[in-house]
């Protein structure tokens, strides 16, 4: 599982390169995306949210998605999970699963 270290309360843009099995970029520009950061993967609800809009595509058809976590949405620390959802089709859905780790900053 990746692992994304980030600063509590420090607005931070996640870039995502998407892929297939073998490596080989997967055009994204068709993609609905999804982004689910939640205390436990289980859990239904999530603390952060972003929708398809909140998502830069201007790469997309390259593999690359890119994500902004605001500093409000970055108010917290602690140990989390992130689920990246893209939906192709009603039939063709993908996630990834990541941990996400908040740190208070030190300065």
């Amino acid at each position: 599982m990746n692992v994304i270290n980030l600063i509590r309360k420090e607005a931070k843009t996640l870039k995502f390169t998407i892929t297939d099995p073998s490596g080989n970029i997967i055009d994204a520009s068709s993609a609905t995306c999804h982004l689910y950061i939640k205390n436990d993967i289980e859990d239904s609800s999530s603390l952060i949210t972003k929708q398809d809009s909140d998502f830069n595509k201007a790469e997309a058809s390259n593999g690359i998605l890119k994500v902004t976590l605001t500093s409000d949405d970055l108010d917290r620390s602690g140990v989390f999970y992130g689920v990246l959802k893209l939906e192709f089709s009603a039939t063709n859905i993908d996630k990834d699963i990541f941990k996400i780790v908040i740190i208070n900053n030190t300065d």
